[in-house]
């Protein structure tokens, strides 16, 4: 006996049922990749806020230390903590004074003591 076609529901419903499972598949898929993607970006803001703030501890952590630098070297610390330590330090005679003169054409030094400077300024002048 021959089957009617017309009758025979299993291929209907096993196509129907992979087609149906196909879609709620691709469905969960794009479920869970938005999730995904919405924690990410989550996890990336909270990053960048972490990151901005450690930024700008720095920058004031760097402007504490620039401003303390300053402070450090103006000459008039480095004066008081030479007298503080006790090093004996006084200031140099002129005549110890070197200055540098430096010529830009061909950018040699030439070393001069302060009064053979002040003589070839007046010299040029």
């Amino acid at each position: 006996m021959a089957k009617n076609r017309k009758n025979d529901w299993s291929a209907v419903r096993l196509g129907t049922a992979l087609w149906v499972m196909l879609g709620c598949g691709a469905l969960a898929g794009a479920a869970l990749g938005y999730v995904w993607m919405k924690k990410q970006v989550f996890q990336l803001g909270s990053q960048k806020g972490q990151r901005e703030a450690k930024l700008q501890e720095l920058r004031l952590l760097k402007e504490r230390l620039n401003r303390q630098l300053v402070e450090l070297v103006s000459p008039t610390a480095i004066d008081r903590r030479a007298r503080e330590m006790n090093l004996g330090l006084i200031q140099p005679l002129p005549s110890q004074k070197w200055v540098l003169v430096e010529n830009f054409e061909s950018r040699e030094r030439v070393s001069t003591p302060v009064a053979l400077a002040k003589e070839s300024s007046s010299r040029a002048e």
